[in-house]
This record gives C-alpha cells, sequence and structure tokens, in this order.
C-alpha cells in the first residue's frame, strides 16, 4: 500500500470551513421565490450538473489515483479491497467533511424542491409551501430534518416527501 495523501494544512482547512459556512449561511438566508415549474427547472438542472461535476471529478481522481500507486502497469486501483477504502478514505480526507456536508444539505434541499414542483398542489406536499416560496425554505427544511427536528413553518405533507424526509 502506497502513503496516504498528505492532508490540507490546518489554516487551508479551516478557510475552506469558513467559505462553506458563507455559502450555507447564504443559501439559508436569500429571499429568492419561485413557482413549481421554476423549482423544476432549477431543481433537474442542478441535478445534472452535480452529476456532471462528479462525473468529472471521478476520471480526475481515477487518473491521480493510478498515477499514485508505484510499479502500476494495469491501470487498476486497488490490488486488493482493503485498498479501495485506504484510497476512499484519502478522497474523503482531501475533500474535507465541510465539502461532503454542504453537498449533503444542497442534495437534500434540491430532492425536497423537486418534489414540491412535481406535486399536483404546492400545499399537498409540504404544508406551508404554497404557489411560490423562498428557496432558502428548502435549505432551512434539509438542515432541521437533518437532525431530525423538522421545522413548524414548512413540513412534509404528501406520502411521497414524507417518505424522504425520514
Amino acid at each position: 500500500m502506497s502513503e496516504l495523501p498528505k492532508s490540507p494544512p490546518a489554516a487551508k482547512q479551516l478557510i475552506r470551513t469558513a467559505i462553506m459556512l458563507v455559502i450555507l449561511l447564504a443559501l439559508l438566508l436569500s429571499p429568492l421565490r419561485i413557482n413549481q415549474q421554476q423549482g423544476l427547472i432549477i431543481s433537474v438542472s442542478t441535478f445534472l450538473l452535480i452529476v456532471a461535476l462528479l462525473t468529472t471529478l471521478s476520471v480526475r481522481i481515477w487518473t491521480k489515483l493510478r498515477s499514485l500507486i508505484p510499479g502500476n502497469k494495469t491501470g487498476r486501483i486497488a490490488a486488493y479491497p482493503g485498498d479501495r477504502i485506504f484510497w476512499l478514505v484519502a478522497i474523503v480526507r482531501r475533500a474535507g467533511l465541510s465539502s461532503l456536508g454542504l453537498l449533503f444539505f444542497v442534495f437534500w434541499a434540491l430532492l425536497y424542491m423537486l418534489i414540491w414542483s412535481l406535486s399536483s398542489c404546492p400545499e399537498c406536499a409540504f404544508y406551508g409551501a404554497g404557489q411560490e416560496i423562498a428557496i432558502s425554505e428548502f435549505f432551512y427544511l434539509s438542515v432541521n430534518l437533518a437532525v431530525a427536528n423538522p421545522p413548524p413553518t414548512i413540513y412534509p405533507l404528501s406520502i411521497v416527501s414524507k417518505a424522504f424526509s425520514s
């Protein structure tokens, strides 16, 4: 097994975490209101953008990992199953938990937005949603549901939204 790639310096990690917190704060305080059609366009296009970015990133990581293994002539990343876990830990260590946490909240907020935009009536999917809703409400909902504390202003009402929020 090779050595783990070095993690970024502590100051760099602190700056990265601060940037992620500012982005999350901006998303939570955004007053931009959308209707169901705009919600559908935003959620689907952002999901597609995330898939494209993750695909590009995985190809770059795969190429980098192959170059890090000394004597690798086959192009395989792992010689045995333990190596896969080793490199997964290395990738998570380089990305940082704050990046993964922000991606987690963005994913769930977009999923809730998609459920709301595909429902027949906005009030049927989430109580308190209405015809137009601020984008920040979905981030507020995803953060609160992640810690099992549904907010009193907007909460899942339909079977689909309840299934994804549990």
